[in-house]
């Protein structure tokens, strides 16, 4: 085990033993790329590649407006929800885990996308916010997974504090209703400016960033202090994740309520793998 995390040069079963180093120790996982996630991380570029019409779709952001640049990812991000290549992929990967899949949920498969020099657009201010997934109404069993779709150095990895996971932090969840904020379009609504939870105060202790070469996995708590971060590397950054919470966790393995004070349940809105 590294200072902060463990490094698999081959997929680790996906079993309560490992779960509870996760979300009871906040130990984080990297997993060199395996077949499966070789499989998902060309799936998601190969999309990429069609929606941005272009080879290196890093590299899009500098050959449209940002209004069509936004517009082709939005429709990505919809279409990979519904492909019917996905949930194969997705479910292989689980299997290569040895993942009881019949007893996991997840969140919808959500995409990243970076953007070299994003962090200086005010529009695009919340993306940047330290948070706990906890503040937005995820469970404190959620373990994330997190792939990179192509390689990210550390430059333009997300941050976090592990040594700060059993830590309370002054935030703002406060704010948070899950409820409130599905009637009012959630991401995609302008009237959601004030209500995404953050640190209130900049935490102590030290920044860790996630690298990965393309097929990499991170697997950690979906309750570790964590965020975006700017970068200039002149490229995007492109990830994949999927938030997953297996049922007998929720009852014997989450980690207990740190400093979360929102309101509502997120999880209820996650399906079968």
């Amino acid at each position: 085990m590294r200072d902060w995390h463990t490094e698999y040069e081959r997929p680790p079963a996906y079993d309560a033993a490992l779960r509870e180093r996760i979300l009871r120790q906040g130990e984080m996982v990297r997993v060199c790329a395996s077949d499966s996630t070789r499989a998902l991380a060309r799936f998601v570029w190969m999309e990429l590649q069609r929606a941005f019409e272009c080879v290196d779709p890093a590299q899009a952001q500098f050959r449209f407006s940002a209004g069509e640049y936004f517009e082709r990812l939005s429709r990505l991000r919809v279409e990979l929800r519904r492909h019917p290549g996905s949930r194969p992929l997705i479910r292989g990967m689980l299997q290569e885990f040895r993942a009881e899949l019949g007893c996991l949920r997840c969140d919808f498969l959500r995409l990243r996308a970076v953007q070299s020099g994003g962090h200086r657009n005010p529009l695009a201010a919340s993306a940047y916010l330290l948070h706990r997934d906890t503040w937005y109404g995820n469970p404190e069993a959620q373990v994330n997974w997190w792939l990179a779709i192509s390689d990210v150095k550390e430059e333009e990895g997300p941050g976090f504090f592990p040594d700060l996971y059993q830590t309370p932090v002054k935030n703002s969840s406060a704010l948070f209703d899950y409820d409130i904020w599905k009637k009012l379009g959630g991401w995609q609504s302008p009237h959601s400016a004030k209500r995404f939870p953050t640190v209130t105060d900049e935490p102590p202790g030290m920044e860790r960033r996630l690298w990965a070469h393309a097929g990499d996995l991170w697997l950690f708590a979906g309750q570790h202090l964590h965020g975006t971060r700017g970068h200039d590397s002149g490229r995007t950054r492109f990830s994949l994740e999927l938030r997953v919470i297996h049922h007998d966790d929720l009852a014997s393995m989450a980690p207990g309520n740190v400093d979360n004070v929102s309101s509502g349940d997120a999880s209820a809105d996650y399906v079968d793998p």
